[in-house]
Formats: structure tokens, sequence, C-alpha cells
């Protein structure tokens, strides 16, 4: 499978708004880290989706396994590379039909080396909200810190 699928995340997200559809939250979230990720082009379009997490290197195979029930994850590889994505919609921030999404990168190693928050504008038109530290998103035990240390 390509990078692209035949109908883009950001048109799928476009009809689900403008008929006013109900949406399941993973499904979203699924549909908003699909978009955010070819809006960007952080990843090159001969890159593969990885479908299953047999697919991926242990280290983030655990990372997709340890994440949080309302995280989702997408990965890509090309050649020897591997492009590692978790991402989750954040609460408490949200305007009229925009949505903010914490975008965690990792590397093949299964650390974080970018982590931050992204809000949608409009359809394939992600704003950077703010950069969080991804020493705090790193936890040897594998655990979602981010959430402990925004609570204190």
């Amino acid at each position: 499978m390509r990078f692209a699928p035949t109908l883009s995340a950001a048109r799928r997200m476009t009809n689900i708004i403008q008929f006013g559809r109900k949406i399941d939250r993973l499904i979203l979230t699924d549909m908003l880290l699909e978009e955010f990720v070819q809006s960007g082009k952080y990843v090159p379009e001969e890159a593969v989706a990885v479908q299953t997490l047999d697919e991926l290197p242990r280290s983030l195979r655990q990372c997709a396994e340890q994440m949080r029930p309302s995280a989702r994850w997408r990965a890509w590889t090309h050649h020897y590379r591997t492009w590692f994505v978790i991402g989750e919609l954040v609460d408490g921030i949200r305007a009229a039909q925009e949505h903010v999404m914490r975008i965690m990168f990792h590397d093949m190693n299964g650390t974080v080396v970018a982590c931050a928050e992204w809000i949608r504008r409009s359809s394939s038109r992600w704003v950077l909200y703010r950069v969080l530290d991804p020493s705090i998103c790193n936890d040897a035990s594998g655990r979602d810190v981010w959430h402990e240390r925004e609570a204190v």
C-alpha cells in the first residue's frame, strides 16, 4: 500500500463535517493523525504504510502496545527507515470545528524526538499550538508521563 490513500484523510474529514455526521473518537483520531502527517509531508511519498504491529521493529511495537487507549499510531517504511508517529486528541482547547492533536514523533529506538500540540484550522491546515519537551514524553518504564506531569 502506498502512502497516500485514494480518498485523502482531509477529504473524508471535510465530508464528515460538511454533513454533520457523528464519528467515533478513535476513528476521528485515526483520520486526523493521517491527515496531519499527509498535510505536513513528514513522510516521503515512496514510503509504504505499516499495517500491523508485527511489521514494526520491536522498540516501536512496544511504544504502540504501551500507548494510552485513546491514542493512535501510524508508521511508514522506506528502505531501512521507519517513521513512527503517535497522536491523541486533546480536550479543553477546542473551538467550533477545530480539533487539537498531541503528536509525538519517535526515532527507531522508540524514543520521542519531537512532541507538540497542533490545531486543525481547516482541511489539511494545521497550526502549531505549543511545543512540548520530548523528555517529559519519555520514561524508562514506557508509561505515558505527559498526562501525569500536566496534573501536577
